[in-house]
């Protein structure tokens, strides 16, 4: 309970709207992708049958991609990138349901 106090309670530190930054958007996308090439590593053993277009794997990595993509979108109110947002959110859907084989 004194969390939940704590939490309706504490001074905002900006508008709910005024969180708009295009630049901090791209650096942060920038930053994750860099991130991700530098940590990046071959799994050898990840199937018998070979690469696999549409794995489970493969479609679960990008299942996570497109969630970072929607959080930094809604974070940073990019309005401007709104219709690859809807195709990411397009292609999560039909990922999930097509996983499930």
């Amino acid at each position: 309970l004194i969390i939940a106090y704590i939490g309706n309670n504490w001074p905002k530190s900006y508008h709910r709207n005024d969180n708009h930054n295009a630049l901090m958007f791209w650096a942060m996308n920038i930053a994750i992708l860099v991130a991700a090439l530098i940590t990046m590593k071959h799994d050898a053993n990840a199937s018998s049958r070979g690469v696999q277009l549409l794995s489970r794997a493969q479609t679960e990595e990008w299942k996570g991609w497109m969630q970072f993509a929607f959080i930094m979108y809604h974070y940073y109110r990019m309005y401007s990138v709104y219709n690859e947002i809807r195709v990411f959110v397009s292609a999560y859907v039909w990922m999930t349901g097509s996983g499930n084989f």
